[in-house]
């Protein structure tokens, strides 16, 4: 998946570099730093992308929620993938217990990863924390239930949860009603999220968030499938979908290498081509 994802970004950004694209000044924004605080870079992630409470009280999903994050860091140079299996290749679901997501840091086009096979809420969590990673300037092949996290993946996941799941919300939240289950609706983020927060800011000890991890596991549900036509976009990232396709139909990329990097069949890049509206 890494290999595939990388020639995916090659090829975007020869194209970025043969239009004079310029390089995204959040990549790297706070590299180099000794101590950058998680709760600066999340404001920061934040602002770029335009987040605020009212964006994640109007998904009615945690779907809906990722598509709407993933919308938005995507309309801001940063390439998003979301697949369950290893290219188009249904035989070849991907594993959680390998990996959640990666980050692949460059200037001109960084990409995010997320595994399709994990459940919809975790994946939420998971795209911020990829996002965090371009923001330190660090690529890196992200397991956020890691029980001895450390170093950049530690600060990541904390980039997350300040983003996600601000501290005075969180605990607004607790104070009014410390249901674990119901605060987890209300952030559009899984239990294991607000399990962590509340153990983090003292609400909850070690046994009881173990606890709550396992349970976690057991009850974890990947997303469904759905229309091809929905699923390579999200699989290959709206944008870099997008950019394929319309330079297979300008004869400035060949057909069947367009259809390679996207893991169909020249007839359905042309289809795609048909259904722009589908590309975002």
């Amino acid at each position: 998946m890494l290999e595939d994802a990388l020639r995916k970004q090659e090829w975007y950004v020869d194209r970025l570099q043969e239009v004079g694209a310029r390089p995204l000044a959040f990549v790297g924004r706070f590299a180099g730093q000794d101590r950058p605080k998680a709760e600066d870079i999340a404001n920061d992630i934040g602002s770029v992308l335009g987040l605020s409470p009212a964006i994640r009280a109007a998904a009615k999903t945690p779907d809906e929620y990722f598509s709407s994050i993933a919308d938005r860091a995507e309309s801001a140079g940063v390439l998003v993938m979301k697949s369950g299996i290893v290219r188009s290749n249904t035989r070849r679901p991907l594993s959680v217990k390998e990996f959640r997501g990666f980050a692949i840091v460059d200037p001109l086009a960084p990409l995010v990863f997320v595994n399709g096979r994990d459940a919809l809420v975790a994946s939420v969590f998971t795209l911020v924390h990829e996002l965090a990673h371009i923001w330190i300037g660090q690529s890196g092949v992200s397991d956020l239930a890691g029980p001895s996290l450390k170093g950049i993946e530690r600060m990541c996941n904390q980039v997350a949860a300040d983003m996600l799941v601000p501290r005075l919300e969180f605990l607004r939240q607790w104070e009014s009603n410390p249901d674990i289950g119901r605060i987890a609706k209300v952030f559009r983020v899984s239990r294991l999220v607000i399990g962590r927060r509340a153990l983090d800011l003292g609400k909850i000890d070690q046994a009881a968030y173990d606890a709550l991890a396992k349970a976690s596991v057991a009850a974890s549900r990947p997303s469904s499938g759905g229309s091809a036509y929905r699923t390579i976009p999200t699989r290959n990232g709206k944008r870099l979908t997008a950019a394929l396709v319309k330079s297979a139909l300008a004869g400035e990329t060949l057909l069947r290498e367009a259809a390679s990097l996207l893991s169909v069949r020249p007839e359905t890049v042309m289809e795609l081509g048909r259904r722009v509206s589908q590309l975002g």
